[in-house]
């Protein structure tokens, strides 16, 4: 064999090995959702409290999203990413990550807060609905700031800007 054939079967290998990452980490991902968030979501039923209650139904959701984002970074390390595209790589998967991390809290805490305010002060539904946009415009906000910041963009003028 020549060198270049056994370069080909090692590119091959290294592209075998990443796919097979991540179809594990998607597998492991929902073996995640199915079995420990099942037991989460039984455990927190069982509670008086129904803000575990929320938690845990919110994690359904962005779980499996988080466990192929995993897998993916960890096959761009395995696959022979060129130079110039491994930081591209990188941000684009941490920018996916934050923007899931941001919209799942967002609709956490406003859900949340509803909660708590229709629970405890027992007001009417448009207060509430309007306290839970606030909510999430400003989580929105922080996380769009986190995500320029991690893009590399100084977020420093747009905050002296907002006072």
């Amino acid at each position: 064999m020549t060198c270049h054939e056994l370069s080909g079967i090692a590119q091959n290998s290294a592209a075998v090995t990443a796919s097979i990452v991540v179809v594990g980490a998607i597998l492991l991902g929902v073996l995640v959702q199915r079995t420990l968030h099942a037991r989460l979501v039984r455990a927190a039923a069982k509670t008086a409290s129904s803000f575990d209650d929320a938690v845990v139904a919110s994690l359904r959701r962005p779980l499996l999203l988080w466990f192929c984002l995993g897998g993916v970074s960890v096959a761009s390390r395995i696959v022979d990413v060129p130079p110039e595209w491994a930081p591209l790589v990188e941000k684009l998967l941490l920018s996916i990550l934050i923007v899931s991390i941001t919209v799942w809290v967002a609709d956490l805490g406003g859900q949340l807060l509803q909660q708590g305010i229709s629970t405890r002060l027992a007001m009417a539904a448009p207060v509430t609905g309007v306290v839970r946009q606030v909510v999430r415009l400003v989580v929105f906000g922080v996380g769009g700031l986190v995500l320029l910041g991690t893009l590399g963009i100084s977020v420093t003028p747009v905050l002296t800007t907002l006072g």
